[in-house]
């Protein structure tokens, strides 16, 4: 059975008009799930294309913002599609390109905790900051936490576990490792996971092709 990557995705613009046709396409796509046509695929149909390459028959759009924001004088919206296997986004790359004329820029953190798939795509760091994701379980108390730097994981870390002894000095892996020796005896259903976000890197080529000229 594949494992699912859950990506949320920001689209912002100045251009407000470009914007709103490219959020009414993922809008409608996505409250169409009752008559199962809201998967991505639909999606890149709805611009006309029909040989599509890059997504699989089950990644969807299952989250999008009904309206758009606006803030100093930059339009966005958010949305979220959960793929299989793999974060799937250069079919969305390749139409902002080719439909969009890149007026609309992308910004995206995918999480995939089973195949370790911890991607962020934002310039900026406006709109996905974190790049530190800690998720851990001790007896009857669990959370899951975001940071932007290593400085506030480190603190927050050496606040909920002073036993574990851990340092600046220590890689992410040496954390867990003195986390679990430390607390491994607290509960049977232990863990604590720590995760870092890297930078998406695409090796993109052209993977839709055969547009349908109405």
């Amino acid at each position: 059975m594949c494992n699912y990557a859950v990506n949320s995705i920001t689209f912002s613009s100045r251009n407000l008009g470009l914007l709103n046709e490219l959020h009414r396409k993922v809008l409608e796509c996505f409250r169409s799930a009752y008559a199962g046509r809201n998967l991505v695929k639909d999606f890149i149909k709805a611009h006309g294309y029909r040989n599509i390459s890059g997504v699989n028959n089950t990644d969807h759009i299952s989250a999008c913002d009904e309206s758009i924001t606006a803030k100093e004088g930059v339009y966005y919206f958010r949305c979220e599609t959960t793929t299989a296997w793999d974060d799937n986004m250069e079919p969305i790359i390749f139409l902002l390109k080719n439909e969009y004329g890149n007026e609309i820029r992308l910004s995206f953190c995918t999480e995939e905790p089973g195949s370790e798939l911890f991607l962020v795509k934002d310039e900026t760091g406006v709109f996905y900051p974190e790049h530190y994701k800690v998720e851990w379980n001790i007896g009857c108390a669990s959370a899951a936490e975001y940071f932007c730097t290593f400085k506030d994981l480190f603190n927050y870390l050496q606040e909920m576990f002073p036993k574990a002894g851990i340092s600046y000095f220590d890689a992410l892996c040496d954390i867990e490792k003195r986390i679990y020796k430390a607390y491994i005896g607290a509960n049977k259903n232990y863990y604590c996971c720590i995760y870092r976000f890297r930078e998406y890197q695409s090796d993109y080529v052209e993977c839709i092709s055969n547009k349908e000229v109405a």
